[in-house]
């Protein structure tokens, strides 16, 4: 006789030779090692609940295999009161590895799964709007796409995690050691923290806070609308596109990159490169002890920048052409000294204000400069200017804090 299991394609066939008396022995021995373990495709589903939901609910997930999660097909499940449960793997799991069960009272959905292994994995349809709240142990994965919720919370330990086109009042990833992935706009106050070698790379965060940390793993997030915004590394490359809004960036030895900043942008760096442009409306406060400094202004803003010489690094000129004015400062002659420099627009020909040399009141400072110590090298240029270029080159020893603020002249 055959029978198949509901989970998949699997097929075992058992035959009998049968007499009146007694069980005929076969003439070749079965292999039924062979014939029970037909295995089953890694991506066929061998399991599937429906579960009736309440509106609002919330997922609470406890993992050691991936996760996927999306949101109800609308058609389907026009009234949106079901929760959808697909298993895919080798083999199905037993009662003791996975348990699948809605909590009426607290209006949770309880996903438990203790085996990771046979290639196992779970599809969750859920409603667009459940809240969701994700564990997944090992080297498991989580994928969220296009659900809207409060709340989206997901940990993993080794695991990578991806949002696509998520949107939720608090959005939070944490992380041992997986990377993270946003694919579209993720919407809400993102907090994402990894350690170890995660990383971070995302297209669009908007919101009103954002935090992003990282231990060594780069951060690459081309776009970045918020109120406010905190970016920092120990030793990853920080990568920032366009930032709107208040932004701090904090990098120990990692190199941070800032393409475009429209509202006050502050950096800290203790030995990393520092790139940044500052655009229509824009303020910048930069602290940097080593590395290569560029600070790039918009011709027809007013502003004004400053700077403690101190320590050893070099500047470089980020693909500056003739057609980019520099800002030089030579090395101070008497000890370290804190120096104010005004930017301004204006007709061709016509100078900044003069530059000030201020005493030192930093107690880092050994000495006070002389009068006149370190003077910077004026220069004239005009509106038309593709950008202004402050270059802190080789000959100064070192600049510690640069002020940049930008306004239309």
């Amino acid at each position: 006789m055959f029978w198949s299991s509901v989970g998949g394609p699997r097929c075992v066939c058992l035959l009998r030779c049968l007499s009146s008396r007694r069980l005929a022995k076969p003439e070749r021995p079965l292999q039924t090692s062979r014939l029970l373990s037909v295995p089953a495709s890694p991506n066929h589903p061998v399991r599937r609940w429906a579960l009736e939901v309440g509106p609002f609910s919330s997922v609470r997930a406890q993992l050691a295999c991936s996760i996927s999660v999306h949101p109800l097909d609308p058609h389907t499940f026009p009234g949106a009161d079901r929760a959808v449960v697909t298993v895919h793997g080798a083999q199905e799991p037993g009662p003791e590895d996975l348990s699948v069960r809605y909590d009426d009272q607290s209006k949770e959905l309880l996903i438990c799964a203790q085996q990771g292994g046979s290639g196992l994995s779970i599809d969750l349809a859920a409603p667009i709007n459940s809240n969701l709240f994700i564990t997944a142990r090992g080297e498991a994965r989580v994928h969220v796409s296009k659900m809207e919720c409060d709340t989206c919370r997901v940990h993993t330990e080794e695991g990578d995690c991806v949002l696509q086109s998520v949107k939720g009042h608090q959005i939070e990833v944490r992380s041992a050691g997986g990377h993270f992935t946003g694919v579209g706009t993720i919407h809400g106050n993102v907090d994402v923290s990894l350690r170890g070698d995660g990383s971070v790379d995302a297209r669009k965060l908007q919101g009103a806070r954002m935090s992003v940390s990282t231990e060594r793993g780069a951060i690459k997030v081309k776009a970045i609308y918020a109120e406010s915004s905190r970016v920092s590394s120990s030793s990853g490359r920080i990568h920032l596109g366009h930032v709107h809004g208040e932004a701090s960036v904090e990098n120990v030895s990692g190199a941070s990159v800032v393409d475009g900043s429209n509202g006050f942008l502050k950096i800290c760096s203790a030995g990393g490169d520092v790139d940044v442009y500052v655009g229509d409306g824009g303020a910048a406060d930069i602290q940097t002890q080593e590395g290569e400094r560029c600070v790039c202004a918009r011709p027809g803003l007013a502003g004004s920048w400053r700077g403690a010489a101190r320590g050893g690094g070099a500047s470089r000129p980020r693909g500056c052409s003739a057609e980019n004015r520099r800002e030089t400062s030579p090395k101070p002659d008497h000890g370290s000294g804190v120096f104010e420099r005004r930017i301004c627009g204006g007709p061709l020909g016509q100078r900044p204000e003069p530059q000030r040399l201020r005493q030192a009141e930093d107690a880092e400072l050994a000495r006070e400069p002389q009068a006149g110590a370190s003077p910077v090298t004026p220069g004239a240029w005009s509106p038309d200017r593709s950008q202004l270029r402050l270059d802190f080159l080789s000959n100064i020893c070192g600049v510690k804090h640069v002020w940049v603020e930008g306004k239309r002249g």
